[in-house]
């Protein structure tokens, strides 16, 4: 047998078990999707989109009014078939996401789809994806589109897709904003324009009580989340360490009252979300090269910022920092100069993107939050180590330039 036939085996092997996988998960555990499914229906059915919702522990659905939309066309199909049909789409997103980064990595093939698909078998993080069901495995698609399309003359086209994106979830407005500091209006603009017009055609065909509901009452059925175990952000960190979780389980540090952790989270999230703008404008203006591996760290960047700042950072979108570490990977090996210390930020990188949290489950709470905020401070160290790699690639490729005639 070739090698190449050895590989296609393998691919072939690794893509039956990841249907395995998310054909078993979406009969047994269709979590997130519940909710989006029954609020469609309301909408068919001329009902408020936020009215309860039959779905185990979740009431309502928690997504925007154009999100809700999305599954519509679902609702023509028996609940069961219909959470079939979004698991195997969710899938169909993640290998298309997982292959249009091999290829702009120029590591695509057949050895590297194969190892790519039986990895993602056994990695906890796309398997509490599809457990969860909800919108990160078209999230991960839609980023990487994106960035994919920002390095071509199609630029534009990277602006719709973070705008798409930012209509599913609010938090890719984060990129958008990103790309303006940086000066990336041929991004940044086609990007807002879209969410405009995206939100006034959903205004249009929801009402906008619906709206007004979304921004008022299920906001506030969200914050009721915050605090729990598997929320990754700066806000459930804060949580964790002063509030705890439940009346069963006593913060980490000491008691404060949660409206007070809640403010003091969303202050240092806004304050962090601003730093970061701060430091992508002035690397923009000290750093006028023409190179642009500077640029291929944005969205890994923002994209992990995007994870601490949002108030409600689940574990399952650690999907989402695929994007970053192999960006890393791409270049670490190109810029070898940097400090050996500096290592160990980028192993905090792959200790989140193996997730493995998702396996240590320990039976004591108290134990189980402090892993997840030592995750969280993981998190932190993995975007300072992707700022300071920026920082050493702008300088070696600016002496680089500087030198050559």
């Amino acid at each position: 047998m070739s090698t190449k036939h050895f590989y296609i085996e393998i691919a072939i092997t690794g893509f039956l078990l990841l249907l395995i996988a998310t054909l078993k998960l979406s009969i047994t555990s269709p979590e997130d999707f519940c909710p989006d499914y029954y609020a469609a229906k309301h909408f068919i059915n001329h009902v408020s989109a936020y009215s309860p919702v039959p779905c185990f522990k979740l009431h309502y659905s928690a997504h925007p009014p154009l999100a809700i939309l999305l599954f519509v066309p679902f609702t023509l199909l028996p609940f069961e078939h219909a959470s079939l049909i979004w698991g195997i789409i969710s899938l169909g997103f993640y290998i298309g996401a997982g292959i249009l980064l091999l290829k702009k990595a120029g590591w695509f093939s057949m050895k590297s789809v194969a190892i790519f698909l039986l990895f993602s078998v056994f990695w906890p993080s796309f398997l509490l994806a599809t457990h969860y069901h909800n919108t990160g495995q078209l999230l991960l698609f839609l980023i990487i589109l994106s960035w994919t399309l920002k390095q071509t003359r199609f630029s534009y086209l990277s602006g719709i897709m973070l705008g798409f994106a930012s209509l599913i979830k609010i938090w890719p407005v984060i990129l958008l904003v990103g790309e303006l500091f940086v000066g990336k209006k041929r991004v940044a603009i086609p990007g807002f324009i879209t969410i405009l017009l995206g939100f006034i055609i959903s205004l249009v065909m929801v009402g906008y009580t619906t709206y007004f509901t979304y921004f008022t009452s299920i906001r506030l059925y969200e914050q009721t989340w915050l605090t729990h175990p598997s929320n990754l952000s700066i806000i459930g960190m804060l949580g964790k360490l002063f509030t705890g979780y439940s009346s069963e389980t006593q913060p980490i540090i000491t008691q404060l009252a949660t409206n007070k952790i809640f403010s003091l989270g969303y202050v240092l999230s806004i304050v962090f979300t601003c730093a970061v703008f701060m430091f992508l404008y002035w690397f923009k203006n000290k750093y006028k090269i023409k190179h642009n591996d500077k640029d291929l760290f944005i969205e890994g960047i923002l994209l992990t910022v995007s994870f601490l700042v949002f108030p409600l950072s689940w574990d399952w979108s650690i999907i989402l920092l695929l994007l970053p570490c192999v960006v890393i990977l791409t270049k670490i090996h190109r810029f070898p100069e940097q400090p050996k210390w500096w290592y160990i930020f980028f192993l905090t990188g792959v200790f989140v993107l193996i997730n493995p949290l998702a396996i240590f489950d320990h039976k004591t709470v108290s134990i189980k939050l402090a892993t997840y905020v030592l995750f969280t401070a993981s998190v932190m160290l993995f975007l300072i180590y992707q700022m300071l790699l920026v920082l050493h690639i702008g300088k070696v490729t600016q002496e680089n330039e500087s030198c050559s005639p």
